[in-house]
């Protein structure tokens, strides 16, 4: 989460994107539920997220532009 700004154009390897696509897509995750995860990484309040890089250290550019892209995709949904 927090390379994803980093990361997310990236055209080869396993790193290069979220993979929430076909998720949002087929409607079996909604960007509301993947924000409050977020939420949860920034402010260290899940334990199964601990561990990863920049646990409970609050908002950064990753977690920012990920959240801005679920905005802009919440929004342009039809």
């Amino acid at each position: 989460m927090t390379a994803y700004k980093d990361t997310r154009n990236e055209m080869l390897g396993t790193e290069f994107s979220s993979k929430l696509s076909a998720w949002l897509a087929y409607g079996m995750l909604t960007p509301v539920w993947i924000n409050s995860r977020i939420v949860a990484f920034e402010d260290g309040t899940d334990n199964k997220l601990a561990g990863g890089q920049g646990y409970a250290k609050g908002e950064n550019k990753g977690t920012a532009a990920m959240r801005f892209e679920l905005l802009w995709r919440d929004y342009m949904r039809e």
